[in-house]
């Protein structure tokens, strides 16, 4: 069995290597208990992680807008705005389903493997539907299944922490996905850039890398755990299960609530910012438009390099010392002072320095929310759902931020470009999570 496959657990192993089923089979201990991973497996699922949010958020982020403006240059704003909008609501509705469903799985290749396959070969298919449509409807398709089967990978690849990594080592890998999910961006665009004369590949390469590495990482396998089979009793699968399974119950783990709660507000406040990059440098900054794109390409990579280094060493810090309210606030603090640097100073130079240190604080609470999430979620039953919601509480506010912008940006002189007011905005989301923070009491 692979280090990834989460058998049941019963009752204790008097022999000290876990728990023991009813048919007495041994299986996996309690994540306290877990031995240490493997260098080799942290590479693993690093570059596995890695190469995941790369595939799924490039045509998020840039491909979709380049083949839509390719295919239809007249209606490219309203067709973009009602896929990426569609996109969101499928990949969200997907989410709770094959989270549920994962953790109920039961098969020979354990409850991650099979999903995936599952989510490699559908997101394959939409990947290069996206990548040779020759028209609107088509593209849609492809986009749709690629959002709902990327679920299928990014899901069950979360999991894989609670499951089969010890409390103790959860925190670089925390700091892994979370910094994973920033640095993607910037290596989609890299990749764009690349390859400039090829639709085709810019969107599929990233998805050529994501199955080398999902399956390298599928394949491994960690001596500790070699002689292990998924056994015993488990949860059915009929569909009243899977709808009962599927119902997260705040008051069940208030904790988990509030980090859910922080992590949407704090991100609400990134994604008002961010997504008007582009206007607000042309609109309020005055570049000129020959200089836009160098602009934007420095604004990307002074908000995503911090996460190479903070986010993995946020997430160490916070595991070791069992502190990790300290990374999150700070963090959501010092975003919220790039935002309002880079938009009060009006000149490029100020602009650069606020990305630089927004890109610190994302970097440090982007470090520690899986780990946080872990830590105060407690229903172990449901990891894959659970952690799936960490995902909504991320891709939700950025289908709310487009339509909070235009709200601020009409306030008071300079209505619709009032960029002022919409950096306050920002902030007062990002610092509103600090409070939700101060409330969560299991966790420090």
């Amino acid at each position: 069995m692979s280090s990834f496959d989460t058998p049941p657990t019963d009752l204790p192993d008097p022999s000290g290597r876990g728990v023991v089923a009813a048919d007495g089979a041994t299986v996996a201990p309690a994540a306290a208990d877990l031995p240490r991973v493997s260098k080799k497996f942290i590479i693993a699922y690093s570059l596995a992680s890695l190469a995941t949010a790369t595939a799924v958020n490039t045509p998020i982020f840039i491909t979709l807008a380049l083949r839509i403006a390719e295919i239809a240059p007249d209606d490219k704003t309203i067709d973009y705005s009602m896929l990426s909008s569609a996109g969101m609501l499928v990949a969200t509705l997907c989410i709770p389903v094959v989270g549920t469903l994962s953790d109920m799985t039961l098969s020979r290749f354990g409850m991650r493997r099979p999903w995936f396959l599952f989510g490699l070969l559908g997101t394959s298919i939409g990947s290069v539907l996206v990548g040779m449509a020759g028209s609107i409807p088509t593209l849609a398709v492809g986009y749709l299944v690629m959002c709902a089967a990327g679920t299928a990978i990014t899901i069950p690849l979360l999991a894989v922490i609670a499951d089969r990594v010890p409390e103790h080592q959860q925190g670089v890998l925390s700091g892994v996905v979370g910094g994973g999910n920033l640095i993607s961006s910037m290596l989609g665009s890299i990749v764009v850039a690349l390859i400039p004369s090829s639709s085709f590949w810019q969107v599929n390469l990233p998805m050529v890398v994501c199955v080398v590495a999902v399956l390298a990482f599928a394949l491994f396998r960690d001596k500790t755990f070699a002689e292990q089979r998924p056994n015993g009793p488990h949860i059915g699968m009929r569909w009243s299960d899977v709808l009962d399974n599927m119902y997260f119950r705040p008051r069940e783990a208030p904790d988990f609530a509030r980090v859910l709660g922080a992590m949407f507000l704090v991100t609400i406040g990134v994604a008002l910012s961010s997504t008007y990059t582009v206007y607000s440098l042309q609109d309020h900054v005055k570049v000129d438009s020959s200089d836009l794109n160098n602009s934007v390409a420095f604004v990307t990579i002074f908000a995503t390099l911090p996460a190479l280094v903070l986010s993995p060493l946020a997430g160490s810090l916070a595991e070791k010392y069992g502190r990790w309210r300290p990374y999150f606030a700070a963090g959501a603090l010092i975003a919220a002072l790039g935002v309002l640097i880079s938009f009060g100073g009006r000149t490029l130079p100020w602009y650069y320095t606020g990305a630089l240190i927004n890109g610190v604080g994302t970097a440090l609470y982007s470090g520690v929310y899986v780990g946080y999430a872990i830590t105060t979620m407690g229903d172990t039953e449901h990891k894959a759902r659970n952690l799936g919601l960490t995902n909504i509480a991320l891709s939700l506010p950025l289908a709310i931020a487009p339509l909070l912008g235009p709200i601020f940006l009409n306030i008071g002189p300079g209505a619709g470009d009032n960029y002022v007011s919409l950096s306050l905005a920002a902030c007062v989301f990002m610092a509103a999570s600090v409070p939700v923070l101060f409330r969560i009491r299991s966790v420090r």
